[in-house]
């Protein structure tokens, strides 16, 4: 079951560092977005509240302010972000040979974690 309170205050968070005015109106359209993967995931069997971590991240990588409120880019990076976690559409083997780079990036960031 979604955790519906983590995700909207990760979509909060979120337009706290892409956005310093209209905040709560920012981060609505942040959960709105979100919330059209739902069930999507839910059809594919996996923990809806890989939404919230979606968010969080990126909150964590890629919010910056010049984003302001543009909510494109952040359906746009939701839409590559679960395709990776929840995967729709097949590959070739030439366009699988990028999931090398991501788990190469996935094993670098891990081993900085503190434990």
């Amino acid at each position: 079951m979604l955790d519906d309170e983590a995700l909207r205050a990760a979509c909060l968070e979120l337009s706290k560092q892409t956005m310093w005015v209209e905040v709560q109106s920012v981060a609505d359209g942040y959960y709105r977005t979100a919330i059209d993967y739902l069930e999507f995931i839910e059809g594919q069997g996996r923990d809806p509240n890989m939404l919230t971590r979606a968010v969080n991240y990126l909150a964590h990588t890629h919010a910056i302010p010049p984003m302001q409120d543009d909510q494109r880019w952040f359906s746009d990076m939701m839409m590559a972000l679960i395709e990776l976690a929840c995967p729709n559409a097949g590959q070739t083997a030439k366009s699988a040979e990028f999931l090398n780079d991501i788990e190469a990036g996935i094993e670098e960031i891990r081993s900085t974690l503190d434990e």
